[in-house]
């Protein structure tokens, strides 16, 4: 099974540090994952590489799990971060590509064959071979592995290595079937306009000198790259970050991809290999980038340089403008339609059972990228697999995706912490009104968006729920994100402000980014009258720009996509005017205190766990004038603690079975909970 792990520091364990291409377990959580020692392991941080699992670690936590320099850097993950660990079965590779990475490597390819014997290898990974018994360790990339990895080598593993002038090189055309791409098509199509299209175009047109594809990982950048190369008959010419502070490395991959123009020139880790010194401590590397898109820029061959980064912003801005980076192209989290094509793409090899239906696992699948659902794949696979009879084609039935979508969670949720909420409206004793208005105009536009189309009218934006402490509003807004399966989050307003200038509205910003990214979701401004109070009663300008940032969100300049906003107020006249006119938070809905039919409600919904006798919830109700409905759950509270007392206490203590509670008892509790809400 799929298991998310910390990445041990080997400086801080007494277990010795694993030789390069294995991790160590502790012995419970190695059985936890399903793995034996000496089988293997996908280990995926940032990137996805293979190991092999060593001895057993019985002093290591069983949250965590130890790895080597290569392990962690293939990976790209460093030590105190998490990494998911999935067994994964390696084929035997028929042919293994290296690159030295420093100098050209001449001899016996035989010698090299036998250093990686035994190692799990993936496309990609750094790795080092010791050479002349040991007395030479060579650095080597991965550049090509047949069968795809994991692959491990074998003593008929054809091994050869490329020219180190040619180890930037990608074959755009020779891996086309590795690059599907679904859901994708606007931003193909956006591509390869940039891309692809001026190379046929009339004379003087050609690419820009950059383009940067951004989006969260595992949306599928490289392959969208790649995909567009392969159809262009472009080559493709990798840099590695590391040699982007060199001048002399990037002149030699511009050379190489000149001689082999029209190409690419692909960045993978561009905030890596240029980083916004803004967002790194002020600290501004030494990239040569812009030295390499001015060359580029200033050229007549056919080449363009392709940036890839996970957030745009984490970029170094002197590359984001005209004559650099031309043309940005962002990748979105897939969307129903296209995780439905993801989908089909990764389980075209797969006997699917007939209960299996892709639709309805692209419609529960909100927020996981395509490397997500290869993964959930990956894992239904592998617990088919192991459910079938040796020497059977494996077949993957609905129970194994369920328990691949319960083990593998979305990259995006991993990133940012979100609720998902329990409660339904049938937790919620009376506010018939106020449900009624709450699904129609927050539920309604997430789950019918189609029926709003069909009558050409827009949704409600937002929602301010207004009315005392503890009635409800709170509850209200988690029903909504339970019943439409939305992401659920909570921000409150006092908590957001900061003392520094421009945090608050870099807060506000921050959460609506991400709701945006797990969407369908709901944002519930809680207290926003301290978040957003009338401007006119402020006396500093920090309040006047939390409010301008929330206007910008409300009014789309960032669009929102399926994200539905509720705000709460116990102060509506509080709120700067501003925010609740129509198209912003437009709808008001009224959260009274419960009359007595609302408090019956509330009570036995409070009172349905609880063994009780003798208790006339009408009576109770009726007595209970003015309370909300926490005021009412404080009420069965303080009941049950009165019943629990009279049992401890009683000269023949009774049994524990005999213990319930009585009208007495919450007649005595009414006593002594005062409502929380002044009656005037």
């Amino acid at each position: 099974m799929t298991i998310r792990l910390t990445l041990a520091d080997p400086e801080h364990v007494s277990v010795p540090t694993p030789a390069a291409g294995v991790v160590r377990f502790a012995p419970a959580t190695r059985r936890r994952a399903g793995v034996d020692v000496g089988g293997t392991v996908r280990v995926e941080g940032g990137a996805t590489t293979a190991a092999a699992v060593g001895e057993d670690a019985p002093s290591l936590s069983t949250d965590t799990v130890l790895a080597g320099d290569a392990v962690r850097r293939n990976a790209d993950a460093e030590a105190g971060t998490s990494v998911t660990v999935a067994p994964v079965d390696p084929v035997r590779a028929r042919r293994v590509a290296v690159v030295p990475n420093a100098f050209s490597l001449e001899g016996d390819a035989d010698a090299l064959s036998r250093a990686l014997d035994g190692r799990v290898l993936t496309a990609d990974d750094r790795i080092e071979a010791a050479l002349f018994g040991g007395n030479i360790t060579v650095p080597l990339t991965v550049a090509d592995i047949d069968p795809a990895g994991p692959a491990v080598v074998t003593a008929e593993t054809t091994v050869a290595v490329r020219d180190p002038d040619d180890r930037h090189r990608w074959d755009a055309a020779a891996a086309l079937d590795a690059t599907s791409v679904g859901g994708l098509d606007d931003e193909l199509a956006a591509l390869r306009r940039l891309v692809a299209v001026p190379r046929s175009a009339s004379p003087g047109i050609r690419p820009p000198a950059g383009v940067l594809v951004h989006g969260p990982r595992g949306v599928g950048k490289t392959r969208l790259i790649r995909r567009v190369a392969a159809d262009a008959g472009l080559s493709i010419h990798e840099v590695d970050p590391a040699d982007c502070e060199r001048r002399d490395a990037l002149s030699a991959v511009l050379r190489a991809a000149a001689d082999d123009a029209p190409a690419i020139i692909h960045v993978p880790d561009l905030e890596a290999a240029a980083p916004n010194p803004d967002q790194a401590g002020g600290d501004r590397r030494r990239s040569r980038l812009a030295w390499l898109l001015d060359r580029v820029r200033d050229r007549d061959d056919e080449l363009v340089v392709v940036g890839e980064a996970t957030h745009d912003d984490a970029v170094d801005p002197a590359l984001r403008r005209g004559g650099r980076f031309d043309a940005e192209i962002r990748v979105p989290i897939p969307g129903p339609d296209g995780r439905r094509a993801i989908l089909s793409i990764h389980a075209a090899d797969l006997d699917l059972a007939p209960n299996v239906d892709l639709n309805t696992v692209a419609a529960r699948t909100h927020g996981y990228t395509g490397a997500d659902l290869e993964a959930v794949l990956v894992d239904a696979a592998t617990r088919a697999g192991a459910d079938a009879a040796t020497g059977s084609r494996p077949t993957v039935t609905a129970a194994h995706v369920e328990a691949a979508l319960d083990a593998v969670a979305p990259t995006t949720l991993r990133e940012v912490t979100v609720e998902r909420p329990s409660l339904t409206y049938r937790d919620i004793g009376g506010l018939a009104a106020a449900k009624r208005e709450v699904i129609r105009t927050v539920e309604w536009p997430l789950r019918y968006s189609g029926l709003f189309d069909r009558l050409a009218v827009d949704a409600p934006t937002g929602v301010l729920l207004s009315g005392p402490p503890g009635t409800g509003k709170t509850m209200l807004a988690k029903a909504v994100a339970n019943s439409t399966d939305a992401n659920f989050f909570a921000v409150d307003g006092p908590e957001l402000m900061d003392r520094y200038v421009g945090e608050s509205e870099r807060g506000v910003r921050e959460v609506f980014e991400r709701a945006r990214r797990v969407a369908p979701s709901v944002v519930f401004l809680d207290e926003v009258d301290a978040l957003a109070p009338a401007r006119a009663e402020t006396d500093t300008g920090a309040a006047e720009r939390v409010v301008s940032q929330l206007l910008t969100e409300l009014d789309g300049l960032s669009p929102r996509g399926s994200v539905a906003v509720l705000a709460a107020t116990n102060r509506p006249d509080a709120v700067d005017p501003a925010l609740l006119r129509p198209g912003r938070i437009e709808k008001r809905v009224a959260i009274p205190c419960p009359d007595a039919e609302a408090r019956a409600e509330i009570l036995d919904i409070h009172l349905a766990d609880v063994p009780t006798r003798g208790v006339d919830v009408a009576a109770v109700a009726r007595r209970a004038a003015g309370y909300t409905g926490s005021d009412l759950a404080a009420v069965v509270r303080e009941a049950a603690l009165l019943a629990m007392e009279d049992h401890l206490r009683a000269d023949d203590r009774p049994d524990d079975a005999d213990l319930v509670v009585e009208g007495s008892h919450l007649e005595r509790a009414l006593a002594v909970t005062e409502q929380s809400v002044d009656p005037d």
